[in-house]
């Protein structure tokens, strides 16, 4: 009978010592341990502790730590202990990141070494506590709540977590870890305050709303009449009961009579009072409840950000809602192009139809910056973006079933800098497009809530710009459009050259140029285009067109083909004293053909050296060409090309194009050398050897005068076919030569001489004679003779391939180059067949003058 007794005896032993285990391993509820105390922002001197969190047992219970973790807001969980940790009824422990260097600091605290640590941001984060996988507790600090130097207290272990009004700096040299903190009770005075409305939230359901207060409330002073809501359009719901939620002092649960729809609201409460019997009068917070309605992509965009500014606490990034209807904020996420997504707002945030909404990663910086700004929504953690160029992404939806709705891939090149935001121009434009962002303009660097200053309504459809053959591609055209079109909208029968319609219509990855295939190359110089579209819709309903530039030919057996190398200034001014604006070196093109040239890829060389290889100049833009009978001047951009030859009108010239080199010299040397044009393929188009005895008498050496061709397809490299520039300015670049021939009027078979009498004195005034001819046929070759008063030849030329027009150029010189004297000359003129025979002979005399001393 005694066995008995004894068996109960031992079974109970047994079932009390397991008791605290069984208790410890108990589900807690949200509160039951708080994070009590953390030092976030170690001091910067020899011997600080490193990051800890203190926790805090409030409950009636043991907890066991090992099932327990701690994590910041990136959802990095850390387990607290690998073994059966208890943690007592209001007993602390006390978590470290570096245990060697916490035990150096307090020596007589013990604490436990998590195996990883969640990295607390001093600029912001959460600091959150899990027992498997549920929150029990979380502090979301800011700066502005204290920390700097010192641990974060919590004043009340039954206030609020996420209250900045229940923490404060330590008063402790560093803080208190596994003791009662400093602020503990609030420094030990007298509770006089009455709670305050902190937030409401909106059940699922939308037929209860829970109320949050600052601190617990007794229970007797709660009472549904204490409770109104308020819309900020259209009726709001009464309030039909109102409720302490059991073990949360701190909420009231209320219960509506009807569902409360989307929209804002404002709660109302008066008479609740503390635990101390302070009574609140009147409290009022206001909150939004989430419509249904889910965004397209483009509903909300990204419509400003300031990625780069000096100090990196004031990026912000401003949404705009495009659409008719309002979104919740709170269900979107912003990332950056690592995809690295932060939830916008912790609780329901409305942005209505054309509203913006402002993002920014320090709201105390970023409202010292813009003190009138609007309320903004800080987002913690912050996607910092990246001067060098980034993504601001915006999403919809949980991390699971997200959709994007909006992502603006900025590079540097698109505009803001550190004074800068970079701003959207049309809401409604690409998102993706430089052309639809700019550097703002505002005085203040940027307009974040506003509208932006360089905001510009998108109202013009694409024009197409420049259109040229391509290269290597003999029946291809590519057409270049103002702005990115809408694929969609591009079709092949809605372009044609010469009313030649293309085989297909292929938009290149930039969205504003389209390759045109034909099957043949079609006759035409213009090419038109209509019905296509942009990316904000609007459409090229009428029809429009562009010259097409055309690929220069080479050519076929000498220089020049069909670009000539038209004048070149070798030894420009470039005296800083002389009262006269320096020169540039350049080099002149000319197109003599009827049609529009491409210049792109187009490049210059030099003579080769020993081993073949020469020097190349690139100078031909991307969409450069040249007009018939037009120019193109290749330029040193040291110095100033319209200062030094104003007598040209640049800025009002539509027949020539700039092509200005970012150098100081094109290396053109006064010795003489070599200047050679070639296509993108290395074709050659013309090749000068030019040489400073070209040069008139007059002149020494260059000495700030361009050579200029006299002929523009006359043989490239005869001394004959140069004439130094007779402008005052020294140089003609982009109009006519001063020696240019005079215009074409010979009747057919005849020679004509122009001018007599002429002058060769070097003054750019009739300084060569022109002898003219036109035959009744062809011929293989044409010869002059000159000869003076007494019947002496001074002079021969042979022109071979003479054809049936032509003319040849005389200096008034002799064979050998020596001036001559002044009188009248007989020039000779015979046209030869293969066989060297006469075919035609003409004889006509000239003047040679000069002007008296």
């Amino acid at each position: 009978m005694c066995c008995l007794p004894r068996c109960l005896l031992l079974l109970l032993l047994v079932a009390v010592a397991f008791l605290p285990a069984a208790s410890a391993n108990a589900q807690p509820a949200p509160g039951d341990v708080v994070v009590n105390e953390l030092l976030y922002d170690p001091p910067p001197t020899e011997g600080a502790p490193g990051e800890y969190v203190e926790l805090l047992n409030r409950s009636d219970r043991t907890v066991n730590l090992s099932r327990f973790a701690i994590a910041d807001s990136r959802d990095e969980p850390a387990p607290i202990a690998s073994e059966e940790t208890l943690l007592a009824p209001g007993e602390y422990a006390v978590l470290v990141q570096d245990g060697e260097a916490f035990a150096a600091a307090f020596a007589a605290v013990e604490f436990i070494e998590p195996g990883s640590w969640p990295q607390l941001n001093n600029g912001g984060d959460t600091a959150r506590l899990l027992f498997e996988g549920t929150v029990i507790d979380a502090v979301p600090y800011e700066p502005s709540w204290g920390g700097e130097d010192r641990a974060l207290e919590r004043i009340d272990p039954a206030g609020p977590s996420d209250d900045a009004e229940n923490f404060g700096n330590s008063t402790a040299e560093v803080g208190t870890p596994g003791a009662e903190n400093t602020l503990a009770g609030n420094g030990g005075e007298d509770d006089t305050t009455p709670p305050v409305l902190d937030t409401v939230r909106v059940a699922t359901n939308r037929a209860m709303l829970t109320a949050v207060f600052s601190e617990p409330l007794a229970p007797a002073s709660v009472a549904a009449e204490g409770f109104a809501l308020e819309a900020a359009s259209g009726a709001a719901p009464t309030v039909t009961s109102a409720s302490p939620v059991e073990g949360e002092p701190v909420q009231v649960e209320l219960a509506l009579a009807d569902e409360i729809g989307p929209g804002e609201y404002t709660l109302v409460v008066e008479g609740v009072r503390d635990e101390a019997g302070n009574a609140l009068s009147e409290g009022r917070a206001t909150f939004a409840v989430a419509p249904e309605a889910v965004p397209d992509p483009r509903d909300v965009v990204v419509n400003e950000l300031w990625y780069a500014p000096a100090d990196p606490a004031l990026e912000f990034v401003e949404v705009f809602n495009r659409s008719d209807e309002p979104f919740d904020l709170s269900a979107f996420r912003l990332a950056d192009a690592r995809r690295e997504e932060t939830v916008i707002a912790n609780s329901p945030v409305l942005l209505g139809p054309g509203e913006h909404a402002v993002l920014v990663r320090d709201s105390a910086a970023f409202a010292a910056r813009f003190p009138e700004g609007e309320d903004v929504i800080e987002v913690s953690p912050w996607p910092a973006l990246n001067n060098g160029g980034d993504a601001a992404v915006l999403f919809f939806g949980s991390r699971e079933n997200r959709a994007e709705i909006d992502a603006v891939p900025y590079e540097p090149s698109w505009g803001g800098s550190d004074t800068t935001s970079l701003a959207r121009r049309d809401p409604a434009g690409p998102s993706a497009r430089a052309t639809n962002f700019a550097s703002s303009t505002a005085p203040a660097g940027a307009t974040p809530g506003r509208q932006n200053a360089v905001f510009e309504r998108d109202l013009d459809a694409p024009r197409p710009v420049f259109a040229r053959k391509v290269l290597r591609a003999e029946s291809t055209f590519a057409v270049t459009f103002s702005e990115p079109l809408d694929v969609a909208t591009v079709d092949p029968a809605d372009f044609a050259v010469g009313g030649r319609v293309p085989v297909s219509a292929q938009v290149e990855r930039d969205g504003r140029r389209v390759r045109l295939p034909f099957d043949s190359v079609p006759n035409g110089q213009t090419l038109t285009v209509r019905g296509v579209a942009d990316l904000t819709g609007n459409t090229l309903s009428e029809e429009d067109g562009v010259p097409v530039a055309f690929v220069a030919e080479p050519y076929a057996e000498r220089p020049p083909g069909e670009l000539v190398v038209n004048e070149i200034l070798y030894d420009p001014l470039d005296d800083d004293f002389d009262d006269r604006p320096n020169q540039p070196e350049y080099v002149e093109i000319l197109n003599p053909t009827e049609r529009r040239l491409a210049l792109a890829g187009y490049f210059l060389t030099d003579r080769p050296d020993e081993d073949g290889e020469a020097d190349t100049l690139a100078v031909g833009r991307p969409r450069a060409s040249i007009p018939p009978g037009g120019y193109a001047v290749a330029y040193a951009a040291d110095a100033p090309l319209e200062e030094a030859f104003p007598e040209t009108g640049f800025a009002d010239s539509t027949a020539v194009t700039l092509l200005p080199v970012d150098r100081s010299s094109l290396g053109l040397t006064n010795s003489g050398g070599l200047v050679a044009l070639h296509r993108p393929d290395g074709a050659l188009l013309d090749s000068v050897f030019y040489r400073p005895e070209w040069q008139s008498e007059a002149v020494e050496g260059g000495d700030g005068r361009a050579l200029e061709r006299i002929v523009p397809l006359g043989p490239s490299n005869r001394a004959s076919n140069w004439q130094t520039a007779s402008a005052e300015s020294g140089g003609t670049p982009g109009r006519s030569n001063g020696v240019a021939p005079p215009p074409e009027s010979t009747p057919p078979a005849s020679l004509e001489i122009a001018p007599s009498p002429f002058s060769p004195d070097g003054d750019g005034i009739d300084d060569v004679v022109f002898i003219r001819y036109a035959l009744e046929a062809s011929v293989s070759l044409a010869r002059v003779r000159i000869y003076d008063s007494r019947g002496r030849e001074v002079y021969e030329r042979e022109a071979e391939l003479a054809g049936r027009e032509g003319q040849i150029v005389w200096k008034g010189r002799s064979e050998s180059g020596d001036r001559l004297n002044v009188g009248v000359y007989v020039v000779l003129f015979e046209a030869l067949d293969a066989d060297g025979g006469s075919v035609e002979t003409f004889k006509e005399a000239v003047v040679l003058a000069r002007p008296l001393d």
